[in-house]
């Protein structure tokens, strides 16, 4: 998130749990420990455990880049090892990317399309758009 915001041309609103928390060691343990008793449940859904297991994937990740000052290395061999487990205990689903994923890949190719005046067919292809004085819209081929 970090990464991909830095392009931005307006900052992103980053909430206390980036700035604060997860730059305190204490709280990021708080958090991963919590994470990884959703993880390692009997009693957990999976689709909250599969949630679980890629927040603490993101939590090591952004630990690794220097993201996180509280996510320490020992710190993330301990989520590592219980992502692991949790793959043992519970199969390779725990691990599948949960349906956001899927969403996201739609909503890029979505955004290939995408560009001023011009707006996506249900159907594929693409038609462009304009407003008049009035603020009709005004509808045609899509010139280069």
């Amino acid at each position: 998130f970090l990464e991909r915001a830095a392009e931005w041309a307006e900052p992103p609103i980053l909430y206390p749990v980036i700035t604060e928390s997860l730059q305190d060691e204490t709280r990021t343990l708080e958090m991963a420990e919590a994470l990884m008793r959703v993880l390692e449940g009997d009693d957990t859904a999976p689709a909250l455990r599969c949630r679980a297991y890629h927040a603490l994937l993101a939590l090591e990740a952004g630990g690794e880049k220097g993201h996180f000052a509280g996510a320490t290395a020992s710190l993330r061999d301990k989520t590592a090892a219980a992502r692991g487990r949790a793959v043992t205990a519970h199969g390779k689903g725990v691990a599948a990317p949960d349906e956001r994923a899927a969403m996201h890949a739609r909503a890029l190719s979505a955004l290939e399309l995408e560009r001023m005046g011009v707006a996506a067919l249900p159907r594929g292809g693409a038609a462009a758009y304009a407003h008049d004085a009035r603020g009709l819209p005004l509808w045609g081929p899509v010139r280069a």
